[in-house]
């Protein structure tokens, strides 16, 4: 099965998500990590709203597995196995992250 080329504006809202761009970043500098190590990495970033700090790393992980590596799955930017809990950049998100990081720090220049 051939998946559709995700859209623009489907990548653009994908990244509107301060935990799908930690996982963009921190799988570029790891490549594949165990979902509940992500999680515990993505705590770890200091830059995060008072309301991110407040969550543990299982309530990460939890939104993880079922809201934003979903997401970045489906703009086929990760690979992500739910039976063994690895989630990587396939080879389009290796490609495409650098000029994601571009738009990302656009974003962050310019207050959008």
């Amino acid at each position: 099965m051939t998946r559709e080329k995700p859209s623009v504006d489907s990548l653009l809202e994908t990244l509107t998500n301060e935990y799908r761009r930690h996982t963009l970043s921190i799988l570029y500098k790891e490549n594949t990590l165990s979902v509940h190590e992500l999680a515990s990495r993505i705590k770890k970033r200091a830059d995060f709203d008072s309301g991110y700090r407040r969550k543990t790393v299982e309530e990460i992980r939890i939104v993880l597995c079922h809201v934003h590596l979903p997401k970045l799955v489906d703009t086929d930017l990760v690979q992500y196995s739910h039976e063994s809990s690895k989630v990587a950049l396939n080879e389009n998100g290796i490609k495409k992250l650098p000029r994601v990081s571009e738009l990302i720090q656009f974003n962050q220049d310019f207050g959008a």
